[in-house]
Formats: C-alpha cells, structure tokens, sequence
C-alpha cells in the first residue's frame, strides 16, 4: 500500500506502508525522515482528508487508501517559534517604501510569496466577505462619525453587525512625514513593543494616523490561485499632492500551508505577528 506525501517544498515522497499498520503515526513520521525529508518530527503535521491525523493513531485505524495523497505542514508553535512576518512574504511593491513624487493616480500594488516553511498568507482573510462594499471597516469608524450609518455609507464605511464577518486588512492611510523616525516604537509588533500581546490590534491603523484611512477598493488574487498573490489597491479619487500616505497590512492574518485544501484553514492558528507599513510621498504640485 502506497501513500503519497506532498511536502511544504510540493515535492511529494511515496511511502510503502504495508505491514505498519500496528505502528503509530509518529512512527510513520520517523519513517518519512529517514526517506531524506529534513523536516522536524515533532513539528509535522499529517492532513489527511479534511482532519489532521493524530500521532497517537495507528497507522491501520487510518484507513488509507492506495494513491491516497497526505499532505506535510509545519506547526509553528508561537512559544517556540518566531511569529510569521510580513517581510518573510513580501516580493514587491508599487510604490516602494520610501519612494517619493510618487503620481498622483498611481497604481499601488503588493505581491505575495510563501515564506520558508512553504506558508502563505490567507489572503481571502485580506479583505472583508462581502467585497463588493466600498471599504468595509471596522464599527469604530462609524462612531468616529457620530453613528451616522448614512453619513459612514456615504464616505464608504460600513458598520459590522455580524461577529462571524471578516474585518478588512489593507488600509491606505495619510500619515505625517515623520512616522518613518518614530515608526518602530508604535508598529504593532509582538516580538517589540507589543511582546506577549498575542490576541493583536484590529484598529491598529489609529497607531499612526488620526485621521480615518482613505476610501479605497481593495481587492486581492484568490488564495487558490497560483502564487504569487496581488494586492491590488483603488483609491476612490486621485491622491493628494504632496502628501505623505502609508500602505498598511494589519496583523493577525491568518499564513497556512499552501496548496492546502480551504478547510485545513480551521487546524492551524499561525498569524500575522506584526503590521507592515509602506510609506511614500505623491509628487508636488506641477
């Protein structure tokens, strides 16, 4: 009996398990090393079907079947590991950080990769599920202006009623022009200032502007699409001149294994551990 184990890399190893149907998952994971796997044992996860298979089941209680396919993910364990980065994903973006007469109606853009351990942000987790709503936020927004539902639909907020409903991730922002020197001590960052802080900021956008992020459609490559990913970002009008704005990736977003199938996304708690700030300055006046 011949099973399949497609590996964070996507190299799939093909394992005989006939005969080890009184051993122990963990046994099986032991076996899978000595095939050259390099991947800690007490870290791997095996999902297999839509669950993760425990290490204290017998490989026979299983039920595997020929051709059978188990896919390998790494557990990061927040006490044990350092929390995903933004900088671990990030290939690219438009404007650069720091990039300056910058146009107006530029596009702004970032792109996505998987990080070492073969995880990718869930991007789906980026944005809001109903994404057709101009800039969805948070219900504080809306009591910025007093609860005045009309008013907050009108610039292009919306009030969350539904605790099941995502909050939108990717803000644009107009900042001052000296976030950048005090940036790393209010950047919502769990291995900084915000060590042991492990439930995270969904308004952590008020860390660096008082004024309310700019009304902005966002919209992202699905998390089953091909990697790299793209966050795409259209400003309801054109930019100021001359003004200094900040592209904001907020933490607390779920990072899973890629390639995995979308209910997996329930067995893994790894997040975003921090915020990612872009920053760049439109062009003057011409």
């Amino acid at each position: 009996l011949e099973v399949s184990f497609r590996l964070p890399s996507t190299q799939t190893i093909k394992v005989d398990i006939s005969g080890l149907e009184a051993l122990y998952i963990r046994d099986l994971k032991k076996r899978l090393n000595g095939c050259g796997v390099g991947l800690p044992s007490s870290k791997m996860k095996f999902v297999y079907g839509s669950r993760v298979i425990q290490d204290r089941e017998l490989i026979g209680d299983v039920c595997f079947k020929p051709g059978d396919v188990v896919f390998v993910v790494i557990s990061l364990v927040a006490s044990e590991e350092v929390s995903p980065k933004y900088d671990d994903f990030i290939l690219s973006s438009l404007p650069k950080h720091l990039a300056v007469n910058v146009p107006t109606d530029t596009e702004i853009h970032i792109t996505l990769r998987a990080n070492m351990f073969g995880q990718g942000i869930f991007t789906d987790a980026l944005i809001a599920v109903d994404s057709n709503v101009r800039s969805l936020n948070s219900g504080n927004m809306v009591r910025n202006l007093d609860n005045d539902l009309t008013l907050a639909e009108n610039k292009g907020y919306k009030r969350w009623i539904e605790d099941h409903q995502l909050r939108g991730k990717v803000y644009l922002l107009q900042v001052e022009g000296d976030l950048d020197m005090k940036l790393d001590n209010i950047r919502y960052n769990v291995d900084g200032v915000n060590t042991g802080y492990c439930k995270g900021d969904e308004d952590s956008w008020q860390r660096y502007t008082n004024r309310l992020p700019v009304p902005c459609n966002v919209i992202v490559s699905s998390f089953f699409d091909p990697t790299p990913h793209v966050i795409r970002i259209y400003p309801h009008e054109p930019l100021q001149p001359n003004t200094q704005y900040a592209i904001l990736l907020q933490n607390n977003v779920p990072v899973r294994p890629l390639e995995m199938p979308h209910y997996t996304i329930d067995f893994f708690s790894e997040s975003t551990g921090d915020d990612k700030i872009i920053m760049f300055k439109t062009e003057k006046t011409k």
